[in-house]
């Protein structure tokens, strides 16, 4: 029986083991699972348990960290906040906290620390139990987040435009301190404020309704902004809708552009005052032009009648020499004024269907003269292959071949001037064609060829002097070349001769259009071009009955006009001014009226549009006029046309010029 009690208390103590012992395990199962680290630490701040959660967030194995003081794990400068919690601790108060500790590598791990004070059966401290959570993924975002902020508003409080946020009252939510100095606000004070504030009236609605239906939200463009004393700043204005705390706001950016403003007003005044010029050149040079062309008529127009009388030889020489004076003064006009048009870009091309056979003739007869009494031989040779009608500006090809051979003409002595066209290339309804002029002259150093294009460019200071000429020729074809779609060069050897060249893009001539005068030109065996001259196709019969009304105030030029009528057969009657056309016009039922545009009392222009108006009474308000001006700037011709006027030949006249326009136009009104 005694026995038998004894058995009862071992059995007893032997459960209540086995049941600790199976708490002990549960528990350390779930210690060892957590995902925290759970740490002891004795009342002399050493680890007394570590889990394998501790141990891994900070790169040891539990066994190296048992026995090691706290503070081995802790960063120096973070010592004495770590020590006060301690301090803390002993008292017996728990806590949760943020704490840095070092890892075995050296490395940061950041962690939430829940600790609670443990004390042993006599209340005294005896350590803490504490479990640690890492946030050191989390706190790395939330440096690099405060990193990112710190730049993104280091760099908007550095920026040079004003920024700025508002909500959609209009309320500024944030401003940055460029904005401050643009509108003269402190930032308490410009916070407190809304956009309509620093807004003129008359741009407050809009605003307004931007905000509120965030219509063109996202939009760049110029606008004004009010100082908080009162003045105004010109700024351009960047926008763009955003999103803050889930509501629509307004992000600025704007930009003070007074500067850019003050310059675009000195711009502005600069190009006006540049136009203001250029218009006042152009009037210089077209008036110039008319006070010019108008003596050199009489010049040019009673040396082609006195050529045309039985003079001597001597008397001849003497005609001649004034004839080729006063054809350079003309040429020497016409660069002028083309260069004038191409420095305003008012140099256009005509476009007319023409025969490259005739323009070539013409050319070559200009060229003739100069080159025959040098003794050269001059050559024009076309490819078979080169198609003849063309379409485009005939004068402006003529030209500049007249300055290249004209060049050619003068700086050979002795030898050859040649002439080529070549076809480049084709298509259905273009043709590419490239000519040449080239020479056996004195030849263009190497360093000096690239100026020869530019205008009022020579080789050197002494060809002015033993050539002549204002180097202008050389600029303007360059310029007419690649109008016509092509561009122009040379290639030249000092004492050897030199070949300049250009090509242009020329329209095809539809089979159909081809008229009878342009079959007339053909190509002679030597190359030569041989055309009829140009007389008026009337018989001398018709020419009889035919009357012409004179318009001109100059009496020199009366005369010469009137002289190279009389050559041609025609009748002429005189008025000196317009007022006189139109009463004349009233009176006698002339066939053709050749009129002066600037004169006293009513111009050309006005006499035209008077004899044009519907219920004029002139006896034929359609009658043919012909503008017979020293006009000759870019727009001239236009303004004939638009007064009424049937055509246009500027004046100096030559009379080969006069019988093809009286023909043509005779002609016309006969049928």
């Amino acid at each position: 029986m005694e026995a038998l009690e004894l058995v009862v208390p071992i059995t007893e103590r032997k459960r209540a083991k086995e049941k600790l012992q199976e708490s002990e395990a549960r528990y350390r199962r779930i210690v060892e699972t957590a995902n925290e680290g759970i740490m002891m630490m004795d009342s002399q701040f050493r680890y007394a348990f570590v889990n394998q959660k501790l141990a891994n967030m900070l790169g040891y194995q539990p066994d190296e960290m048992l026995g090691r003081p706290v503070t081995t794990f802790i960063f120096e400068e973070d010592l004495p906040d770590h020590l006060a919690n301690m301090e803390k601790r002993t008292s017996g108060a728990g806590a949760q906290y943020e704490r840095r500790h070092r890892r075995k590598d050296g490395s940061c791990c950041w962690t939430i620390v829940s600790a609670t004070v443990l004390k042993d059966d006599a209340g005294r401290f005896a350590g803490s139990f504490a479990m640690l959570t890492d946030i050191t993924k989390r706190k790395q975002a939330e440096d690099a987040l405060k990193e990112s902020e710190l730049r993104f508003r280091t760099m908007v409080e550095m920026a040079p435009d004003a920024i700025f946020i508002t909500d959609q009252t209009g309320a500024f939510i944030e401003v940055n301190e460029a904005a401050c100095k643009q509108l003269r606000y402190t930032r308490e004070k410009l916070l407190s404020r809304r956009v309509f504030d620093i807004l003129p009236a008359s741009l407050a609605a809009k605003a307004s309704l931007r905000l509120k239906t965030m219509v063109n939200a996202d939009s760049s463009y110029e606008s004004c902004h009010m100082r908080s004393d009162g003045t105004q700043v010109p700024v351009e204005l960047n926008i763009r809708k955003i999103m803050l705390n889930g509501n629509p706001a307004m992000l600025g950016i704007a930009r003070d552009i007074t500067e850019r403003k003050q310059t675009e007003i000195v711009l502005r005044e600069a190009k006006e005052a540049a136009e203001a010029a250029t218009r006042a050149k152009s009037e210089f040079l077209a008036n110039m032009s008319h006070e010019i062309r108008t003596p050199l008529n009489g010049i040019i127009g009673m040396i082609g009648l006195l050529m045309d009388m039985d003079l001597n030889a001597e008397q001849l020489g003497y005609a001649e020499i004034a004839h080729i004076s006063s054809e350079t003064l003309l040429s020497l006009i016409n660069d002028i004024l083309d260069l004038s048009k191409i420095e305003a870009r008012k140099l256009e091309l005509e476009i007319l269907d023409f025969n490259l056979l005739t323009t070539l003739k013409d050319t070559t007869d200009l060229l003739a003269i100069d080159a025959h009494e040098k003794g050269l031989e001059l050559v024009c040779l076309v490819e078979p292959k080169v198609p003849s009608f063309l379409r485009g500006d005939p004068g402006r090809l003529r030209q500049i071949l007249v300055n290249l051979g004209g060049n050619a003409v003068k700086f050979t002595e002795k030898g050859e001037i040649m002439i080529s066209v070549c076809l480049e290339s084709e298509n259905r309804n273009e043709a590419k064609l490239c000519f040449s002029v080239s020479d056996t002259g004195i030849g263009i150093p190497a360093k000096r060829q690239d100026i020869l294009f530019s205008p009022f460019s020579q080789v050197d200071g002494s060809t002015t002097r033993k050539y002549g000429g204002t180097g202008l020729g050389l600029a303007i074809s360059k310029h007419l070349a690649e109008l016509m779609g092509g561009k122009i060069g040379l290639e030249s050897k000092e004492g050897k001769g030199s070949t300049f060249w250009f090509t242009a893009v020329f329209e095809k001539q539809p089979a159909g259009s081809r008229s009878a005068d342009e079959t007339s030109a053909k190509i002679g065996d030597e190359g030569a071009i041989e055309r009829s001259a140009a007389k008026p196709s009337i018989s001398e019969d018709d020419m009889l009955k035919i009357c012409i009304l004179l318009v001109e105030d100059n009496p020199i030029n009366q005369k010469v006009a009137q002289a190279m009528l009389k050559k041609m057969g025609f009748r002429a009657d005189v008025v000196a001014n317009g007022k006189e056309a139109v009463n004349a016009l009233k009176m006698i039922p002339y066939d053709l009226v050749l009129m002066d545009c600037q004169m006293p009392l009513m111009d050309g222009f006005e006499a035209t549009r008077c004899i044009r108006l519907q219920g004029s009474k002139a006896l034929n308000p359609r009658i043919p006029i012909i503008a017979m001006t020293a006009l000759a700037m870019q727009g001239d011709r236009e303004m004939c046309i638009q007064a009424g006027m049937s055509d246009f030949i500027a004046k100096p006249v030559q009379q080969r010029e006069l019988a093809e326009m009286l023909g043509k136009w005779l002609a016309i009104n006969d049928r």
